[in-house]
């Protein structure tokens, strides 16, 4: 649909609510609306959203997606698909990083190396995606009829899966870069590998799956794709 000088993606779907985003990279505009709403009612609501669609679309078009991080003061670092400014502040305890309102300050070494400091950070990480797992994995495994004392899961810092699933096994391994990224991302992932302790193969039985149980899952997925705060493309 255009609305003023955007093609917006307009999606009718079985929800109650509208969901308006614009994405990275490339300010992609995006709006799922409930089945019941007719062109001309998305329309007029889109046009009362244009000067947030606008205000949102210069400032993805703004930014970059993240290089390599050198863990120094004043650079961007993401946690659960916020953006918080790194603080390195030097210490001789023990190494950690604390969340603030708009930081994470560093308590490292003063001459700690850049792969010293990734680690401390990825601890961090490590430790803040944990509960997140827990907590998603343990809500999914009631909805979709899975115990929990007869699967395995891990975190591991991988390159280029969100997550994989031995199904035989039944071991699921998760991203740690999960840790920088939206919940309902996350959410996305869980769900994704634990379809695949039903289903190894990506076939139409894992799809429908994955449709019975998160309808919006593509959208999830495409936005998790494209989320700013990755280096790498990762597919999954």
């Amino acid at each position: 649909m255009r609305i003023a000088e955007f093609d917006i993606e307009v999606e009718h779907k079985v929800i109650k609510n509208i969901h308006l985003a614009v994405y990275p990279p490339d300010g992609r505009v995006h709006v799922s609306v409930p089945n019941y709403l007719k062109d001309d009612e998305v329309s007029m609501f889109l046009y009362t959203k244009l000067p947030w669609i606008r205000k949102q679309h210069e400032e993805v078009l703004a930014q970059e997606r993240q290089d390599e991080r050198e863990y120094v003061s004043g650079e961007s670092h993401y946690l659960l698909g916020r953006r918080y400014l790194l603080k390195v502040i030097p210490t001789m305890e023990r190494a950690h990083v604390v969340r603030k309102v708009k930081y994470l300050e560093m308590y490292v070494c003063k001459d700690s190396s850049t792969e010293r400091r990734r680690s401390v950070m990825e601890e961090f990480y490590r430790a803040e995606l944990r509960p997140v797992l827990e907590s998603l994995v343990g809500k999914w495994a009631v909805t979709m009829g899975e115990n929990p004392v007869t699967f395995e899961w891990s975190i591991l810092l991988m390159q280029k899966q969100w997550g994989s699933c031995l199904t035989a096994a039944r071991k699921i391994q998760f991203n740690l870069l999960l840790s920088r990224v939206p919940l309902h991302c996350i959410e996305y992932i869980v769900v994704h590998e634990m379809a695949h302790l039903k289903e190894h193969r990506h076939n139409k039985d894992f799809v429908a799956m994955l449709d019975h149980y998160l309808p919006d899952w593509q959208m999830r997925k495409k936005e998790l794709d494209e989320f700013i705060a990755l280096p790498i493309m990762i597919n999954n």
